[in-house]
Formats: C-alpha cells, structure tokens, sequence
C-alpha cells in the first residue's frame, strides 16, 4: 500500500514538473518565433527559466520514460505533457542554433552585396537633409522594430513603433513611407535589415549596416566614407574586441547582449586565418 502511494505521489510530482516545463517551453517558443523585437524581450522575461531548464528537463525525460511502465491512470496524461515539453524544447534549441552569424558570414554577404549597400547609404543619404540622420530597422515581415531620427544634434525615435508614430517621426524630416519603404527594399537587395546615418555636409562619416540579429546581439557593418589609417586598424584589430577591420573602409561590428561575453565571437581566428592566407 506504502509503494502504491509513493508511486502515485511521484506522478503527481511528475505530472507537476512536466506542466511547468511544458509551460517555460512554450514560452521560450514563443520568443523564438516572434519578431526580434519582441522575442528579445519575451526572452529577457523568461531567462530565469534558463536556471531550471536542464534539470527541469531531466525530470521531465524521467517522467516521459515513468509513464511506459506506471500503471497510474495518468500515465497517458503525463506521457503526453513530459513528450510534449521535450519536444518544445528540442525545437527551442534548433532555432535558437538556426539564428545567429559568423564572420564568415558578414564576409561573404559583403563581398556580394558591397554595391547593394553603398546604393542604399547613397539612396538614404538623397533623402535627408543636411544635419538630419536616420537609424531604422525591418524585420524580415517589413515591419519597422526600431526607429530614430536625428535633429539638430538630437536623436528621438521608439522602439518598436506603431505606423502613426514612424509616419509622424519620418515627416519630421522630410521623409514619408513610400521613401522608407524605398529604404528598405535597397537593405534587402544588401542582405541587411537596418541602417543608421547622419548627414553632415552633405556626406557622411560613417554608415552603420545591420546584417543579422540573434536575440539581444547583433552583427553590424561599419562603412566609413574615408578610409581609416593604418594606425586606426591596427588599434581596431589589438585594442577594440568588437569589432574586426576587413578594409580601410569597412569594419565587422559584433553588438553583445546586455549578459554574456562583449568579444566578437571568433575574432582571433578568424584574424589568424587571414593572416595565414597574407603571408602565403
């Protein structure tokens, strides 16, 4: 009678465990296939599961394989529940490794779309007027994530913004949807989603191109009009760990989470492959 009731209170636990997993899962899920935007922020809410979610899947793998041999009524439930949060979980983790980049990656989309970008800093450029400036970002739907405009040596914007508010910000400078949405198909054609420039004399200095976004890090390029100096690289490549020089015109940016490692993920390598291929 003893064992019968131990068995049935490790169900109960069981069942238990396997809903709160089930319950983290489906939120990091969430998180995962919502905009970027917003799942960096789902994810910031749910990254106290992180804590729990290796032994929180233990228990629930041990109460996926308990429901094969219990005799317990709620075995087809708690087979279903600890299945299930398994399952969410394993699909958490593959678009979790599917998101992300590399430098070979910024590389490579560089070395195919260099023109792309520089008609699209050309076309935004046309656009503003001297002393304005624009940083905006399209999720891949077409959906404006984060919009500022510069004025007057000030930046005001939101982050993820509604229509009206884009429209009535973007008017502010002389820009209205049909150029954004002109803004946009030119960062597509570059593989890029963001842009951030300001204007000065009718040029610019530096034109800041984002490649690709995984949760709160993002992998940039940093288009300068003049070209750096040895010296300038050379302080880039030993003293500044976010950012890798690929020519005197164009940098590797990595932009950290607010936790985590700040270092370009791979930048020492790849420095070191680079310099292999120089020297043969």
């Amino acid at each position: 009678m003893e064992g019968n009731l131990n068995h049935s209170g490790w169900v109960t636990f069981s069942l238990a465990v396997a809903a709160i997993a089930l319950l983290c899962d489906s939120v990091w899920c969430v998180a995962m296939m919502l905009g970027e935007s917003t799942k960096f922020v789902i994810f910031m809410i749910s990254a106290f599961s992180s804590v729990i979610i290796l032994p929180v899947f233990l228990l629930d793998f041990a109460g996926f394989i308990t429901s094969f041999f219990s005799k317990d009524s709620r075995r087809i439930l708690l087979m279903g529940l600890s299945g299930a949060g398994i399952a969410l979980l394993i699909l958490c983790g593959f678009l979790l490794l599917k998101g992300g980049a590399n430098v070979e990656e910024l590389e490579e989309n560089y070395r195919r779309h260099s023109s792309e970008m520089e008609q699209a800093i050309d076309y935004t450029l046309s656009c503003l007027e001297d002393g304005r400036g624009l940083d905006i970002e399209f999720e891949e739907n077409g959906q404006v994530s984060i919009f500022h405009i510069g004025k007057d040596g000030i930046w005001d914007g939101a982050w993820d913004p509604s229509r009206d508010k884009v429209d009535s910000l973007a008017a502010e400078i002389g820009l209205n949807r049909e150029i954004l949405n002109g803004i946009r198909e030119r960062l597509q054609k570059a593989g890029c989603h963001s842009i951030r420039i300001i204007k000065q004399d009718g040029t610019y200095d530096v034109a800041t191109l984002m490649f690709r976004r995984d949760m709160g890090s993002a992998y940039h390029y940093d288009i300068h009009n003049v070209a750096m100096t040895e010296t300038e690289m050379e302080a880039v490549d030993v003293g500044d760990c976010t950012r890798i020089v690929y020519n005197p015109h164009v940098c590797f940016v990595y932009g950290s989470p607010a936790f985590g490692d700040i270092a370009f993920p791979g930048k020492q390598a790849y420095l070191e492959r680079r310099q292999g291929k120089s020297s043969h």
